[in-house]
């Protein structure tokens, strides 16, 4: 979107007491939830058979395409495309990655609970709180070992390139230079040092975890993308795969739902938001930021769309990206907004702090004006998402927008719940 077009769709006077001041001056603050967009196909009639391609569905994205659920990526057969693609019923034919062992990959919560209450019963008694706590010790340190070391280190063998393509933690300019090959050679690199022994010697956890977790990554995407690579062993990123699969006998649908990564850090690690800068499309170097400028936002997203332009598709599906703040990963404290019939609190924090135990001082936290800054640039996001559907559109593409973000943002409850001149139309 140019800057007449986002100043235009943002609110004309936004009060200064409700801007951040370190908010970088291309973010178009909104005070008003965004209009969803409710026609996917923009009002552009396009007709396009794709009834005779070979590959019904083939999907790129991040932990939402994947299957991610309880903090791990499992139960892939029920990530969404896999879903669709049951529906279809094409499932049999569905290529996707699996995790078996342990409840996936990094941790299942769910697992670990079951576990849990498999050993203990549903309920811990005071006598059974310490023999609980080396229950957990050693049960992470199996799941840890499990992975590094043992059945789940090793990459089944390669069977065809998959067609659920999203890989959890990816943003935009992961898919678009990211292969097998490069996962693994990092992932040599942390194995070498040796497993991370988080349950076995819970000495400088902080360190171990973020080991380990990046472990679980790189693996998890080595599963997806191992199987992708051109005849002479060259490896695909997904875009790649994507298009080979294109060229094998076309694609009916893509769907491609991407971006969320490109904020969502603030919210996993709170504080001060880092809004990007040079280096943002380095794919070693964009780690110093948490959330994406849209405009560099929007140079990643075109050079996908053009790499997408190149894949044989019949029809593809753009999904736009969700808010920060409806995604449940923090919450809002208390039950003041920022000001009456805002949208927003005056802070979020982790889930599992309760509002009478957060403390600002203590806690870490976004304001009220800094995830309003965050989520009015992926509004920002989301404008040029559909401006590059309509674009397709009229140049004889049949690309159609779902707009998730306007979707989840009318199911959001509680910020809603005591003011409902926040609500959106």
């Amino acid at each position: 979107m140019n800057q007449a077009a986002a100043e235009a769709a943002a609110d004309p006077v936004v009060p200064p007491e409700l801007v951040d001041p370190k908010t970088p001056k291309e973010v178009k603050i909104r005070l008003s939830a965004r209009p969803p967009v409710t026609d996917p196909t923009l009002g552009i009639e396009v007709s396009v058979d794709g009834s005779k391609a070979k590959h019904r569905l083939v999907s790129i994205g991040d932990s939402l395409t994947h299957g991610f659920q309880s903090l791990a990526i499992f139960n892939t057969d029920l990530s969404y495309p896999a879903l669709i693609a049951r529906e279809l019923g094409w499932y049999e034919n569905f290529l996707h990655p699996e995790y078996p062992g342990y409840g996936g990959l990094p941790l299942d919560l769910e697992f670990v609970l079951h576990q849990l209450e498999g050993q203990y019963g549903s309920e811990i008694n005071f006598w059974e709180i310490a023999p609980a706590f080396f229950f957990i010790r050693h049960l992470l340190n199996e799941i840890e070992l499990y992975w590094e070391q043992g059945d789940g280190s090793k990459f089944p063998p390669a069977v065809g390139i998959n067609h659920n393509l999203g890989i959890y933690g990816w943003d935009l300019r992961d898919i678009l230079c990211k292969t097998a090959a490069s996962e693994k050679a990092v992932l040599d690199q942390l194995l070498a040092g040796g497993p991370t022994t988080i349950g076995l010697i819970p000495i400088g956890v902080g360190a171990k975890v973020k080991r380990y977790m990046e472990i679980c990554g790189r693996m998890a995407a080595v599963r997806v993308l191992e199987s992708a690579h051109a005849p002479d062993g060259t490896a695909f990123t997904p875009l790649e795969a994507a298009k080979a699969l294109g060229d094998d006998g076309g694609i009916e649908t893509l769907t491609v739902f991407i971006g969320a990564n490109n904020a969502l850090g603030t919210v996993l690690e709170l504080g001060e938001p880092r809004w990007s800068g040079e280096f943002y499309d380095d794919c070693v170097k964009k780690d110093a930021y948490n959330v994406w400028l849209p405009s560099h936002f929007e140079a990643e997203y075109r050079l996908i769309t053009e790499a997408i332009g190149a894949i044989k598709a019949s029809h593809v599906i753009f999904c736009t990206v969700p808010h920060v703040t409806i995604v449940p990963i923090a919450r809002g404290v208390g039950t003041v907004k920022t000001r009456p019939g805002s949208r927003y609190f005056d802070y979020y924090t982790h889930v599992w702090i309760t509002d009478d135990d957060f403390d600002p001082v203590r806690d870490p936290y976004l304001t009220g004006n800094q995830a309003r800054a965050i989520d009015s640039a992926i509004d920002q996001y989301n404008d040029l998402i559909v401006d590059i559907v309509r674009e397709g559109r009229q140049a004889g593409k049949d690309w159609l927008v779902l707009d998730t973000a306007g979707i989840l943002d009318r199911m959001a409850y509680r910020r809603y719940l005591s003011d409902p001149t926040a609500q959106p139309a």
